[in-house]
């Protein structure tokens, strides 16, 4: 017994003294690097490899020793930290290129995947493909954070408990300790090392078994949504799905969501699967659904590119995307093949994964260049007659998407491009612009009235008959014609173009119609706004853009059906029930 507890007492000690030092490690990235390094590629290779380091150790110390832990996060180390680093090369700073967040995410995925693979390849007996070492060593990864991380927040609750109570008899000795810059940094690390070594203790009690079958409930309610959603699809209407970035967001949110439980409910063997009818039901119909829901994100993104050209958002969406139906294929046919379908979920399980880790790091490489990738779309719809200069995202080609950005424009400048003369009034307002607002809030003239042209084109106008007052759109800000051009290419519920002018006289006492414009914002919602034309004696043409004041539900209104009504003729003009209190020259009244 006493030998034990001595072996237990030095591992707690050696892994706090390494949590204390991957603390000051911490400390030393955020705070020392950025002041004593001025290479940016040289700080980014060693925070990324002190991050991966000291992170991917102490996930993986306790089910293997701390020395072969530390093996692996060196290993990870290393090869992070030289594609991140190779990566950054797309930028001319390093402060652009993570500011993408995409990088993160890929180097993120590759080391999540890497961590239980080296857990299972280094466990006496184990294999690296040895699946149920596999599920132990990533689901324990996961509860020894969370605990841990946990425990950090008690332990800080207690150190500043204990200030303010030694506080209140003028004791200061807490606070002045814990405003040292570098000991916040020391305490959590040490901390949190300290309750991994001690989580990893009580192994057999606290496991992740407990979670994993409460998330086995979760399972036949995602299932009928899913299936609620899949039948009521194509009644419903496909335009809000397709060509939608957030829509495809929610698919594959949903995908990733059903691989974890269907993965949960089958477990690491067929002793530990769920033996409940509903669950393997559940999970073979979710199993099933899982390629459609991430055919449809393919799809919507797909049909967003064809409208935009790719962006750095729309590749990761569309990685991610192909990664969640290749592992619904699998599942799916994982499911199709018979009674022994969870043995065989398993077995793509393991492929699947390596295949996940092995795109995170591709994406770091040109074989995944997003910047590179989103510039030559822009280009090629450029020189394809696709889209005209206003259609270029040229901002994002040079502020956001690095040298491949800068290569493009360059292209662009150049005097024997064919189109030059076509795109060198927006380019030099490109040159003069200090952020994106103002540069995407002017136009030159000849671009703007071809703007206000084609939305006039597509605008439907009601009453039958009824026209806009010459040079109405004149005056509207740039950002508000595009957005509106934008809702005429959406369709409503019968298939009319999103966007209605109604010129209805809703001022009594101004002389003239006012225009309220309804513009689909998406397949859920419509958007109302008031054009009140300049009158008669007033300065110029155009009209003022208001929003619209609605008393009552916004929520019948708001529908995209609303198009179709006014299209239709189904509206009137109600007389409002008002009566005003005038005192002096005030006007008081109450909406009814």
């Amino acid at each position: 017994m006493d030998a034990t507890s001595d072996l237990i007492r030095t591992r707690r000690i050696v892994m706090a003294a390494f949590g204390l030092v991957a603390g000051l490690a911490a400390y030393a990235i955020a705070e020392v690097l950025p002041d004593l390094l001025v290479d940016g590629r040289l700080r980014l290779a060693l925070s990324a490899f002190g991050v991966v380091f000291f992170s991917a150790t102490l996930a993986m110390a306790g089910p293997i020793s701390l020395m072969h832990a530390a093996a692996g996060g060196a290993l990870a180390g290393t090869v992070l930290a030289a594609f991140l680093t190779w990566a950054s090369l797309r930028f001319d700073g390093v402060g652009p290129f993570l500011e993408t967040g995409h990088p993160i995410t890929a180097a993120s995925v590759a080391l999540a995947v890497f961590l239980p693979f080296w857990i299972a390849g280094a466990r006496p007996g184990g294999g690296w493909s040895d699946y149920v070492a596999l599920f132990d060593a990533a689901w324990r990864i996961v509860l020894r954070y969370i605990v841990a991380g946990l425990f950090v927040l008690v332990a800080w609750a207690m150190i500043f408990l204990g200030d303010s109570l030694l506080g209140v008899v003028g004791i200061k000795v807490i606070g002045d300790v814990i405003a040292i810059d570098w000991v916040p940094y020391a305490i959590s690390g040490a901390v949190f090392a300290t309750a991994i070594a001690i989580v990893e203790e009580f192994a057999d009690t606290v496991s992740p078994y407990l979670p994993l079958r409460l998330l086995r409930l979760v399972l036949p309610p995602l299932v009928a949504v899913t299936g609620l959603f899949l039948v009521a699809l194509p009644f419903r209407g496909l335009s809000g799905l397709f060509g939608s970035l957030s829509s495809a967001g929610v698919l594959m949110s949903v995908a990733v969501t059903g691989i974890t439980l269907v993965s949960v409910a089958a477990d690491r063997t067929d002793e530990d699967a769920t033996s409940s009818p509903a669950l393997r039901v559940s999970a073979r119909l979710m199993a099933l659904f899982l390629p459609l829901l991430g055919g449809l994100a393919v799809w919507a993104i797909a049909i967003r590119v064809g409208q935009y050209g790719w962006s750095p958002d729309r590749v990761a969406g569309m990685t991610a995307a192909l990664a969640c139906t290749a592992y619904g294929l699998g599942y799916a046919a994982a499911t199709l093949s018979g009674p022994a379908w969870m043995a065989r979920l398993r077995q793509v399980n393991v492929p699947l994964a390596l295949m996940l880790g092995a795109t995170g790091l591709v994406w770091l490489t040109p074989v995944i260049d997003a910047q590179r990738i989103s510039a030559q779309s822009q280009l090629a719809r450029f020189e394809r007659g696709d889209v005209g200069p206003d259609g270029l995202d040229l901002w994002s080609l040079r502020q956001e998407w690095g040298r491949a950005g800068t290569v493009v424009l360059a292209a662009l400048t150049d005097p024997a491009h064919p189109r030059a003369d076509e795109i060198d009034d927006r380019l030099a307002q490109l040159a003069e612009a200090t952020d994106r607002y103002s540069f995407e809030a002017t136009l030159p003239p000849a671009a703007r009235a071809a703007l206000i042209e084609s939305l006039l084109a597509d605008l439907i106008i009601r009453p039958e008959g009824a026209a806009l007052p010459p040079g109405v759109m004149d005056g509207v800000p740039v950002p508000d014609l595009r957005r509106w051009h934008a809702a005429c290419g959406r369709l409503t519920p019968a298939g009319h173009p999103g966007c209605v002018a109604l010129l209805v006289d809703l001022l009594p006492a101004e002389q003239g119609d006012e225009i309220v414009l309804f513009t689909l914002i998406d397949a859920e919602l419509a958007n109302l706004t008031a054009l009140v034309p300049a009158r008669a004696g007033s300065e110029g043409e155009g009209a003022l853009v208001k929003p619209v004041e609605l008393v009552g539900d916004f929520s019948e209104v708001g529908q995209p059906r609303t198009l179709d009504r006014i299209v239709e003729g189904d509206f009137t003009v109600l007389p409002l029930p008002l009566n005003a209190l005038g005192i002096g020259g005030s006007t008081v009244f109450l909406l009814p």
